[in-house]
């Protein structure tokens, strides 16, 4: 009954919190609550943020959600997915399967979770993180992707990178005994990655070699190191010559009053 009483308290204060969201531009936290569920979502809220609970389901959710933080709940599937979405965080759940993904998504993190398969990743798609699932195969990584982690995979089979011949993908296949990727697909990121770092080199190169406005550092200082000796002995020598400095005007100062 007390349990039952804590929950009811739960879900009163998420209400609460609801009408104060307004103040924080639509963004629902409710993180770490131990709640069950979540009453409707309102129409202004734009980002939630309902990670580390117990949520077994979530309900549907307005077109003005742009972010979805469900991490670390008990979810077994997901509602209909606004179209309007950029991120969602799903990792650590139950979940066998994702919805259709919008073509606004930009982040997709789903890992830690039973899933089978994935659905046709967004053409716009920048990162995806699918560590620590079942999934057999990769759909098409569409040619946006910069970032991809697909480790602990120990179905992986098969892995299509047909869109990313001119793309620079930061990826990661750890522990994925099955995995055959595409003919030279390991050998056309390893290309990507070693002209990634050639292009940095140059860059880098470019910056330093050229004449920038402003200050330009001519000493770098350590303590106890050589340019620490100069810079005391600068010191001892520029305190000798103000010494010297003051004891010459105090010799003029008499002699002019002497003489006068």
């Amino acid at each position: 009954m007390e349990d039952d009483d804590r929950f009811a308290h739960r879900s009163a204060s998420v209400e609460d919190e609801y009408k104060q969201s307004n103040v924080f531009g639509g963004r629902l936290r409710v993180e770490g609550m131990e709640l069950r569920s979540l009453p409707p979502i309102p129409s202004y809220v734009t980002a939630i943020y309902c990670g580390n609970n117990r949520l077994t389901s979530l309900p549907e959710l307005p077109d003005t959600v742009e972010e979805l933080y469900c991490e670390d709940n008990q979810l077994t599937s997901l509602p209909r997915l606004p179209k309007r979405l950029r991120a969602l965080r799903c990792g650590e759940n139950k979940l066998t399967s994702l919805p259709e993904l919008p073509p606004s998504l930009l982040t997709l993190d789903c890992n830690k979770n039973p899933l089978q398969s994935l659905p046709v990743l967004p053409r716009r798609l920048h990162s995806l993180d699918c560590n620590t699932t079942l999934i057999k195969a990769l759909p098409l990584i569409p040619n946006s992707l910069t970032f991809l982690r697909a480790s602990h995979c120990p179905n992986l089979e098969i892995l299509d990178t047909a869109n990313c011949e001119d793309r620079r993908v930061d990826y990661t296949f750890e522990d994925c005994p099955k995995l055959s990727p595409q003919p030279n697909a390991k050998e056309k990121f390893c290309d990507y990655l070693a002209r990634y770092k050639k292009e940095r080199e140059e860059r880098a190169s470019r910056v330093l070699s050229a004449e920038l406005p402003g200050p330009a550092l001519h000493y770098l200082y350590k303590p106890g190191g050589p340019m620490a000796k100069k810079v005391a002995e600068r010191t001892e020598y520029g305190k000798g010559r103000k010494t010297r400095r003051k004891s010459t005007k105090r010799r003029r100062t008499r002699h002019k009053k002497y003489h006068t």
